[in-house]
């Protein structure tokens, strides 16, 4: 299957704006993602950033850690960033710490922060 990361993105903030209530967290399961190209991966960075500035968390769960060989581990380290708290094994991983979301005290909040 044909996977367009424009279609993607497209889709997630039509389902977004449909929603009746705020989204915090938009959790796509990647188990069937076999394969993936570095446009998709920059553009995914700036998806997360997009929707990080409208207040919506973007996670994944289920991303196979062999999808990064095809890469160089240099490039790939760049793309790295705090967001990656929000990539979990599995959905049941994801789902526990969206339940816990407020549970866990921010930097800010942390003593000698």
């Amino acid at each position: 299957m044909f996977f367009n990361v424009d279609n993607f993105r497209d889709r997630i903030l039509q389902t977004i704006a449909a929603a009746e209530t705020p989204v915090e967290w938009f959790v796509v399961d990647a188990s069937p993602v076999n394969i993936v190209d570095g446009t998709a991966l920059t553009k995914i960075r700036e998806l997360r950033q997009d929707l990080a500035l409208r207040g919506t968390k973007l996670a994944f769960a289920g991303v196979k850690p062999y999808l990064n060989r095809y890469f160089n581990p240099a490039w790939v380290e760049t793309l790295r960033s705090e967001d990656e708290r929000y990539d979990f094994p599995t959905l049941k991983a994801a789902v526990r710490a969206f339940e816990n979301r407020k549970a866990a005290p921010s930097a800010s909040e942390s003593p000698g922060a």
